[in-house]
């Protein structure tokens, strides 16, 4: 099985945690062979038990594991079992259990990681080594589809909070509620990770997640406060520098990587509406891989650089309250060109709700920032 049967929309958390553990029960979700690693799921890191001035000293270096280390071995081993690679010949089965536990290390670095740091969500994907150039670089009949995922799915601790840090920082408050349940946040993480098995980018990805999290939770707000702290990592990291194996240094700026598309795919996809939404298969969701998006990225610089230039102390402490009274009074400036007065609009409604928290996304959708998309056409979907 490769794709949800949802026959009614999760509103509570259990019904959530219903259907994410559906979603871990796929053999091959959206056509990909696929093993899900859960650091929950894994022996206490040994530094989980050692006295705090050990864990102090080793700071933010993770010691070796050899005990998560031969559970993943073990996992792998259990993945191959199923018979989910029977149709390879004999050269190509090799080559991919050589390489899934060549992983392994790698792997029980992530995992450990994770549960050394239960309050720093830490999600990853490992595909196949062919399928490093995504999806979109290529004609889609052309294109062969990864061999297989794997998939570091998000703890059970991880949290609309927790989301909100991640995005924002310590801008916003740890006790804030936010939308959105548990379930649905580590859903919506975890078919984000499943996206990328199928070659899609991370805008790509970023909207395919967003469809399936619409066609399977009553509640939209969770995508509008995605959008809000992409918007924010979008301003704060568009210089960050990202592995890319189609740019000639072999890095790429994080601004034409991730970028504005993440905010918009999220706008978009709360929007959208609730036929099309149904209306979704495994097929419309998959041919998102191929979809291209223009990333503004000088646009993102130039607004990112404005606003650090306006209040250098506010931007270095990720003080959105601060920059978000900026970005607004940049937004209606006369001299402010369009695409900058478009992401500035759209980075103050961001940092107001996610300061103010739950209570300022119930007209979510609303706003005009959320309703003007500049890195894709919203007509090329063919979604409604």
């Amino acid at each position: 099985m490769s794709f949800l049967q949802i026959d009614k929309k999760a509103v509570s958390e259990a019904e959530g945690q219903a259907i994410l553990e559906q979603t871990y029960s796929l053999q091959d979700p959206l056509g990909t062979p696929t093993l899900f690693l859960n650091p929950d799921d894994f022996s206490p890191h040994w530094l989980e038990r050692a006295p705090k001035l050990l864990r102090v000293l080793y700071g933010n270096e993770v010691p070796y594991s050899g005990k998560i280390k031969g559970e993943i071995h073990e996992r792998i081993d259990d993945f191959i079992d199923q018979g989910v690679f029977d149709d390879l010949d004999e050269a190509e089965l090799e080559n991919v259990v050589r390489k899934l536990h060549q992983g392994a290390e790698e792997l029980s670095g992530i995992i450990s990681a994770a549960r050394l740091n239960p309050n720093e969500p830490k999600m990853t994907t490992r595909i196949h080594f062919r399928d490093v150039v995504k999806a979109h670089h290529f004609p889609e009949d052309e294109y062969a589809p990864p061999i297989r995922g794997v998939v570091v799915t998000p703890q059970s601790t991880v949290s609309a909070a927790q989301m909100g840090q991640y995005f924002a920082g310590n801008s916003v408050q740890t006790g804030t509620a936010m939308p959105g349940t548990n379930a649905q946040h580590q859903f919506n993480i975890t078919w984000h990770e499943i996206g990328h098995g199928t070659g899609a980018g991370e805008p790509q990805t970023e909207l395919m997640a967003a469809l399936i999290t619409r066609k399977a939770f009553e509640d939209t707000r969770m995508l509008s406060f995605n959008a809000d702290g992409r918007a924010v990592k979008a301003v704060f990291q568009q210089a960050n520098m990202r592995p890319d194996v189609m740019a000639s240094t072999g890095f790429t700026p994080e601004r034409n990587k991730y970028g504005w598309p993440m905010v918009e795919v999220n706008d978009f996809a709360a929007r959208l509406g609730a036929q099309s939404i149904d209306g979704l298969d495994e097929d419309t969701v998959k041919s998102m891989r191929f979809q291209k998006f223009d990333h503004q990225g000088d646009h993102i610089k130039s607004a990112s650089d404005a606003l650090k230039w306006e209040d250098n102390n506010a931007f270095a402490a990720r003080d959105i309250q601060t920059l978000g009274v900026i970005a607004s009074g940049l937004a209606e400036k006369r001299s402010t060109p369009p695409e900058h007065a478009q992401i500035y609009a759209r980075f103050a409604l961001a940092c107001e709700r996610l300061i103010e928290g739950s209570p300022a996304y119930d007209d979510a959708g609303e706003h005009e920032a959320e309703q003007n998309y500049m890195t894709f056409d919203p007509d090329q979907f063919n979604l409604g």
